[in-house]
């Protein structure tokens, strides 16, 4: 069956990565036995999902460098779906 947390549920987490190494998020995730979906190297995959939902709302480059982005609507409604 499909892994999906502690609990078996869906979690929305906030995660502030302290640096920019590749992997980080979904390597201490998978360490805490948080599966990201829709990755299947360290999550698991789902069907219909072809990317881990994982998306970046806020970078900060330091001083008054950075960016913003909200959670795209088609991430939005696939995590809607998936708790179903």
């Amino acid at each position: 069956g499909s892994r999906r947390g502690l609990a078996g549920l869906l979690v929305d987490l906030r995660l502030k990565p302290i640096t920019g190494r590749t992997h980080q998020l979904r390597i201490h995730m998978q360490q805490e036995q948080l599966y990201l979906m829709g990755d299947p190297r360290h999550g698991f995959a789902v069907k219909g999902v072809y990317r881990p939902l994982l998306h970046c709302e806020r970078l900060d480059l330091g001083g008054a460098l950075g960016a913003h982005a909200s959670v795209p609507w088609s991430l939005e409604q696939l995590v809607t779906l998936k708790r179903l």
